[in-house]
């Protein structure tokens, strides 16, 4: 797993969005384990929400499978949770949109939509 050293050192450690990883039981390409879960959700240390998922069952490639429907579906449950309870007022919204900074406070709340 050298690959997986350099992607939480270059990458995941700089990730300040929420996070929803589901990892499929039966994955061909990753360990579909428990532990292999925990490591890779762990590694996303600024986001201030990670979750992960072990899917039963689930074979590589699930969103073709018969576990697409439920997982589409926590996908988007996800992603409206994160939605709802985002601060566009603070720090978090300057970090993740820094063209926010040049705008007036009123400008910024309407760049986005």
């Amino acid at each position: 797993m050298k690959h997986f050293r350099v992607w939480r050192e270059r990458w995941a450690s700089h990730v300040v969005i929420p996070v929803y990883y589901a990892l499929p039981e039966k994955e061909v390409a990753f360990m579909g384990t428990q532990q292999h879960l925990d490591e890779c959700v762990q590694v996303f240390t600024k986001s201030k929400r990670v979750e992960g998922s072990l899917i039963p069952g689930a074979p590589h490639c699930m969103e073709l499978s018969y576990w697409s429907s439920s997982w589409y579906a926590r996908c988007f449950e996800f992603a409206m949770e994160c939605a709802v309870t985002f601060d566009r007022s603070g720090t978090e919204w300057d970090q993740l949109n820094p063209e926010s900074q040049r705008l007036s406070p009123v400008t910024s709340r309407f760049a986005v939509w």
